[in-house]
């Protein structure tokens, strides 16, 4: 909705990933704060920065995300890309 009404005045970008993920508080005292953790938290970031090298329709989501929402938002496949950290690549998709 951001980029059809061209109102966003600052570059962003945006990676989502679907999966199961940890989350809770972790520290103590004072350093105590709510994180989550978990491989699909990684993968969402580093299709953020993925996304990040376009300079429209930065706004990429995992395979997982597609197929939540195909019937809903309209997407196109972007390709495979290999994350750091993973020995497969994955299929991202942009959201149009």
């Amino acid at each position: 909705m951001i980029y059809k009404c061209n109102e966003l005045y600052f570059d962003i970008s945006i990676g989502v990933n679907y999966s199961e993920v940890i989350s809770g508080y972790l520290g103590v005292g004072a350093k105590r704060d709510f994180t989550i953790i978990g491989d699909p938290v990684n993968v969402a970031a580093r299709i953020a920065v993925f996304a990040e090298k376009f300079k429209s329709n930065r706004l990429i989501v995992s395979k997982e995300v597609m197929n939540l929402i195909k019937n809903q938002i309209p997407t196109e496949e972007f390709g495979e890309v290999l994350f750091k950290g993973k020995t497969q690549p994955a299929k991202v998709y942009r959201m149009l």
